[in-house]
Order: C-alpha cells, then structure tokens, then sequence
C-alpha cells in the first residue's frame, strides 16, 4: 500500500511469477532474497469480517439499502456484486455465494432491471413540484430534480444515456410535463421581457443581473460570439439591434457615471 513503491512490488512479484512486463535478472532476484523481500503474501481471510459487517449494518438500517455508499463495506460490496457476475479479480465461493443469499444480500441489479427504477420517484417529485409551484416553470433550477428535467429533455431528443420508454412520455404527458422550448421559441418571450426591462429602467444597464432574463442575456452574447449552444438567426440579431440590445457588457465605471447624472 506504499504510494512509492506499492505498484512496483506487485509488478515483480507477478514477474517472479512470468507474468506481466516487468523484466527481472536473475542478478535482481538474488539482490531481492538478500535483502528478505517477500515473494508471496499470505491469503488473508476478507470474508469473515466483511460478513459480521455487513450482519451490522443490517441490524442497523433494517434492510442493505445505501450499503455501497458506506465507507467502511462500500467498496467490497461492489467488488463482490462484480464477483458474482464473473468480473474483477475477488474470488467468490459457492460457500460464500450461499452466507451471502442467507442474510439477503443484495446482489444488485441488471442493467435490464434498472432501466426506469428512477423514474417513479421523479414522476412523483415532480407532481410534488407542480403541486406546489402550480406549474413546472422554474423546474430546471430545483436543487432535487433539476438535472434529471435536463436529463430527460435531452432523451426525448434522442441525446445522452438517460433512457425513456413511451410509456414514460405517455406519464408526462398526462401531467404537462413541460418538455423545453423548440429552437427559436424562446426568442419572443424574452424579446418582450427586455423591452420591459428599457422601459422601466431606461436602459439596458445592469440587465445580466435581473432574476428572469438575465442569464438569457449572458447566452445571447456568447452566441452572438459563435460560442455556446443558444441558437441565433439574423431576424432575432436584426430586432435585438433595433432595441439597442448591449451585445457586449459596458464597463462597471460607465455604468455607475450613468446613474450618477
């Protein structure tokens, strides 16, 4: 376990053993059995303590739920899930496989089985959300299920590793589940907010700061730089420029001479 020399211990003595790419001489070796190094590391007996920890936790929590998050079993338990489905190098026996199965072990699931476990939590999170909000506007910006909302637009456009099924979109759908705006759609809503925003504030000084549209405003001009994935047409650059849209931030200093006059 040494930060050192740990790696490189295992590498000779696996080349003791043939294996591996490390080249050993027979001068290297006698060098090392002069010095008593250690060729061979007894077995050590994982399992039984592993075992009378894993009992624990179960008297404690009621059940193995959140048992690969613990910082004491955690990293075991998912080398054994990964044992069972004949990967990484932990050695499970049918003894073991049998104490395991005794006491409920979770083995984990499939990919098979997981696919769609998130989803009714989330589909009640956001009846929660829309119950208490009285719609799903603002959603992307909960702190619970914002980037699943994210997650999940992005799916119902064929993009990222969340997956979903029709039935699913079907779910959603009954309860207007709010799938994102087209490109372009957005462009007219926040059109009108920045006419708003010059009529009551008699510019556009300090907009990046207001709560609705001030975000919006930071991606426009990052688009209009060719940077960032907001989409811009010339008709939307076109009207932005009859309003006198900033496309670049004026200086802190101009801003507060202004307020001054």
């Amino acid at each position: 376990r040494d930060k050192e020399i740990g790696m490189t211990v295992s590498r000779v003595r696996q080349a003791k053993k043939g294996k591996g790419a490390t080249i050993l001489t027979p001068e290297m070796i006698e060098k090392l059995d002069a010095i008593g190094f250690v060729w061979e590391v007894e077995k050590v007996d994982w399992f039984t303590p592993f075992y009378e920890k894993l009992i624990e936790y179960k008297e404690k929590h009621g059940s193995f739920y959140g048992v690969v998050q613990d910082k004491e079993i955690g990293g075991t338990v998912a080398s054994v899930r990964q044992a069972k489905k004949g990967k990484g190098e932990t050695n499970l026996t049918q003894e073991i496989i049998e104490k395991l199965d005794t006491i409920g072990f979770d083995w984990g699931k499939n990919k098979e089985e997981i696919v769609g476990v998130w989803f009714d939590e989330f589909y009640e999170q956001l009846i929660a959300y829309k119950q208490k909000h009285g719609s799903f506007e603002g959603v992307t910006r909960d702190k619970e299920i914002g980037m699943t909302v994210s997650s999940v637009r992005q799916a119902k456009k064929g993009k990222g590793n969340t997956k979903l099924t029709q039935e699913m979109i079907e779910k959603l759908n009954a309860i207007g589940f709010d799938w994102g705006k087209k490109v372009g759609e957005w462009f007219d809503e926040f059109y009108e907010k920045l006419i708003d925003y010059k009529e009551k504030h008699g510019s556009f000084d300090g907009v990046t700061k207001d709560k609705e549209i001030g975000l919006i405003v930071g991606r426009v001009r990052k688009s209009y730089k060719g940077k960032g994935n907001t989409k811009l047409t010339q008709t939307m650059i076109d009207k932005l420029n009859e309003i006198g849209f900033p496309w670049e931030a004026r200086p802190k200093k101009v801003q507060e001479d202004n307020l001054s006059v």
